[in-house]
């Protein structure tokens, strides 16, 4: 039973926690770093140069924070799949998350727009949409790192969550368990970067549990 839910080393574990841990402090610093220079601002009046030297720090937040979230996963999810590293990946996963970002933007508009309206569906279309999203989302991070080709993991992720999603059921059951009681947690816990590291021990937990449920799947059909 253990080694189901485990079906990865402690090794191949910490180091996809700590690729999602050093993720999560880059991008809880620089946003800190954002946030304050708009308080401060605020607190000080907001003068034309202060204004664009605030929009300047968010946008570099964005960024960086963009680039620090694709090269943390490329890493972790190289891990997942038994490859090496190779930094080369690197752009194919910018891509890869530029894409998948445009294909779901007009859902996400689409549930915004409910909420702007007080639609009372607005919160269920918004989670629909995110865990669909995320569904694709991690496959399509999988077999980037099995293919090494942006277009082709794409396809075969949108693929393999179609028509393979029954031999994902059992692992997004498990995923959905640990997921609430790990919320539960999350709810005790007030201090905002433990939040994170509490969602990155869970976060590197799917990937790898998935990433192992694709590639025994990937051999077996071979």
């Amino acid at each position: 039973m253990i080694k189901k839910l485990f079906p990865f080393s402690l090794p191949e574990y910490l180091k996809v926690l700590c690729c999602y841990v050093a993720f999560f402090a880059i991008s809880y610093f620089f946003s800190f770093i954002a946030r304050a220079s708009v308080s401060d601002a605020n607190v000080l009046g907001m003068t034309a140069e202060k204004a664009i030297l605030a929009s300047l720090l968010i946008l570099a937040a964005i960024i960086i924070n963009f680039l620090a979230y694709t090269f943390a996963t490329m890493l972790a999810y190289m891990i997942a799949v038994k490859k090496k590293f190779q930094i080369r990946m690197w752009p194919k996963y910018i891509l890869s998350l530029i894409i998948l970002t445009l294909i779901f933007l007009i859902p996400f508009l689409f549930a915004i727009r409910l909420a702007i309206d007080n639609n009372p569906a607005s919160t269920t279309v918004f989670i629909i949409v995110l865990i669909i999203a995320l569904h694709f989302l991690n496959l399509t991070f999988l077999f980037v790192a099995l293919t090494g080709k942006t277009f082709q993991g794409i396809r075969k992720g949108f693929w393999f969550g179609t028509v393979k999603i029954k031999h994902l059921i059992v692992p997004y059951l498990w995923f959905l368990a640990a997921s609430i009681i790990f919320s539960g947690i999350m709810l005790l816990l007030k201090l905002e970067f433990v939040n994170l590291l509490v969602s990155g021990v869970l976060l590197s937990w799917a990937v790898l549990y998935v990433g192992r449920k694709v590639l025994s799947l990937q051999h077996g059909k071979k």
